[in-house]
């Protein structure tokens, strides 16, 4: 303690203020390091830094001490007179952040951005000063400013990873809200040079170079990010965007393909993609493995969908680029039965009808006949109306009196007529083991009807005639299905009629079931009493028994039967719109309207876009040459 006294007088004796100096900061140290005297050492600290600022341990003493009680004003005293001694670039780069920051902290912010201009002269990335300055300018309302500030803090190569990735999105954030995309763009780009980039900086460098038409860096970054999304729409969605850019804007569609494969490989029925494919000359090779795979996944959707007409459009594309004639006619059909007919599609199914054989080639055995039944058409009821179909025919019709056809309107089978020969190939495809008689006439010149009976008839309109068209054979092949099975009654007796029709034959075979509650039962009833043989009566009881065990529903096998019959026309057609038309009684252009509120016309539209009816058709020989 005495030696610290002995320092301060010799410093307060001493003339020479350089000597003095250095025998106050003496003082000072000693009595830091001998003693508790802290207050009197910071005193001694002060009168060194008085009468020689150049004292570089007073001044760092003293400096600290005032800092840390935030003594402002004192403080700038002390950093000002320190100034104008120091002659270290670092030393005063320090001492002009001290400055700022002091200077900010009391809001003399205009004051603190001068400071802070010299400590970036000096250091030019200088991270507390670039920071410290962003901030102030923002504060001040200079949007434009503080960008510039955080975009070169961004830009620091020591500043730390986070701080410098903040920076840059906040400086992105600021020249979007003024318009200066450019910037915004230089600022996203730099941070993604330096490895730096997030997902979300790079879905926004997406954006931003859209915005200013930077294509390039765009699709570039658009490619990674449809590998690096989460999600399998989020990877879609950069690969859609990708390559309408190359489509659109750079104006190189095969520059695409990597974005189409990846956006293919995502949504492999994506329609974009897939037009982009079909236009543009790729490699066969990838072509062929991209539109095979759309292919398969559209039959697949549409499976569940028919309704879906862009997915029947597509498919229709796809058909066409790959040559698939079979398949063209069954899309193009389902497109007029969807409503989105016109007469470039009318004239194409008249085209391709053309290069169909208008007869069946090859007779389908019962496999095939089982393949073409409704999945639902099944079971004993079925069974039923087949033991009973000449008994339905004659008490409920049709007849050919109700038709008004007699022996002059019979075709003689002999001779070879045309109309009768064109019937017998029909009836053969289908294995009926029967003669059957053909009569020309009825109420309607374009209608065909099967009249059940021990020889089976057919009454075709006057207006149909050979080479049959698609309508024509359509009509025969399903007329001739109905009489195959012992279904004919179906296409004109309801659900009701159906199920009277099973409860009264199961009460005939004498079993006790309840009379059900129709209107139509009790006529129903008294005509099947009337026409039933002994014979019929006996051969029906074992599959009444199984009818009752089952509680099978007529009313659901009614629908699938009639389906049955319907996949039967439209495999003689090759074009489900002239069925449908029939069927709801509605003209071909106005099917759009109707078909998505008729389930039996959504189920024939599926059957028309599954495999299993063009392999059909071509079983009967009736593929498109």
């Amino acid at each position: 303690m005495s030696t610290a006294l002995a320092a301060a007088q010799l410093g307060a004796l001493c003339k020479d203020d350089t000597r003095g100096a250095e025998f106050w900061e003496s003082a000072g140290l000693l009595l830091l390091e001998h003693t508790d005297a802290d207050d009197d050492a910071e005193i001694a600290f002060d009168r060194a830094f008085g009468r020689d600022p150049r004292r570089g341990v007073a001044f760092d003493r003293l400096f600290r001490r005032v800092r840390a009680r935030n003594e402002d004003d004192r403080l700038l005293d002390i950093i000002e007179r320190r100034l104008g001694v120091a002659d270290s670039d670092l030393e005063i780069c320090k001492l002009f952040w001290e400055r700022a920051r002091v200077l900010r902290k009391k809001g003399k912010l205009d004051e603190a951005l001068a400071a802070l201009e010299n400590v970036t002269l000096l250091e030019p990335d200088h991270i507390g000063a670039l920071a410290l300055s962003a901030d102030i300018s923002k504060a001040q309302g200079d949007l434009g400013q503080a960008a510039a500030f955080y975009a070169e803090l961004s830009r620091v190569a020591k500043a730390p990873g986070e701080q410098r990735l903040m920076s840059g999105i906040t400086a992105v954030d600021a020249y979007e809200k003024l318009g200066e995309h450019d910037r915004a763009l230089d600022v996203l780009v730099g941070l993604h040079r330096a490895g730096l980039s997030t997902l979300p900086v790079r879905e926004r460098l997406v954006r931003v170079a859209a915005r200013v038409g930077s294509w390039e860096e765009a699709t570039r970054l658009l490619e990674e990010l449809m590998v690096e999304r989460d999600t399998p729409a989020g990877r879609a969605e950069a690969a859609r965007l990708a390559m309408a850019i190359y489509r659109d804007q750079l104006r190189a569609p095969r520059r695409a393909e990597r974005a189409a494969a990846k956006l293919l490989e995502e949504a492999p029925d994506d329609g974009e993609a897939i037009d982009l494919v079909l236009t543009t000359d790729y490699e066969p090779g990838f072509r062929t493995r991209v539109l095979g795979r759309a292919k398969a996944t559209l039959i697949q959707a549409l499976a569940s969908d028919p309704t879906d007409a862009d997915r029947v459009a597509l498919l229709a594309k796809i058909a066409g680029a790959g040559q698939d004639a079979a398949l063209r006619q069954a899309t193009l059909g389902a497109l007029v039965a969807l409503g989105r007919s016109d007469e470039g599609i009318s004239a194409e199914l008249r085209k391709i009808d053309v290069r169909v054989p208008a007869r069946p080639q090859i007779a389908l055995d019962a496999r095939a006949m089982a393949e073409i039944a409704d999945p639902l058409d099944t079971g004993p009821v079925g069974e039923l109306f087949a033991k009973m179909a000449e008994t339905i025919c004659m008490a409920l019709g049709p007849s050919l009196v109700s038709l008004g056809v007699g022996k002059k309107d019979r075709i003689d089978s002999r001779g070879g007529h045309p109309l009768r020969v064109a019937v017998a190939e029909w009836m053969g495809a289908l294995s009926f083991e029967t003669d059957f008689e053909l009569y020309v006439g009825g109420p309607n010149p374009r209608g065909a009807t099967g009249v059940y009976g021990q020889i089976p008839a057919l009454v075709l309109g006057s207006e149909i005639t050979t080479p049959l068209d698609a309508a024509s054979r359509s009509a025969i092949a399903r007329e001739a299905f109905a009489l195959r099975r012992g279904i004919t009654s179906l296409r004109t007796r309801d659900d009701n009629t159906v199920a009277s029709l099973v409860a009264a034959a199961c009460i005939e075979s004498g079993l006790a079931v309840p009379q059900p509650p129709y209107a139509v039962f009790g006529e129903v009833s008294r005509a099947i009493h009337k026409e039933m043989s002994r014979a019929t009566r006996k051969a029906i009881a074992e599959v009444c028994q199984r009818i009752v065990s089952s509680q099978q529903d007529p009313h659901r096998w009614a629908q699938a039967a009639r389906r049955s019959i319907d996949r039967m026309a439209v495999i003689a057609a090759g074009d489900v719109s002239l069925v449908l038309s029939d069927i709801l009684n509605t003209p071909r252009e106005q099917l759009g309207g109707v078909v998505a509120e008729s389930e039996r016309a959504r189920q024939l539209v599926a059957f028309v876009l599954s495999q299993s009816y063009l392999e059909l058709r071509k079983k009967l020989g009736m593929g498109v040459r």
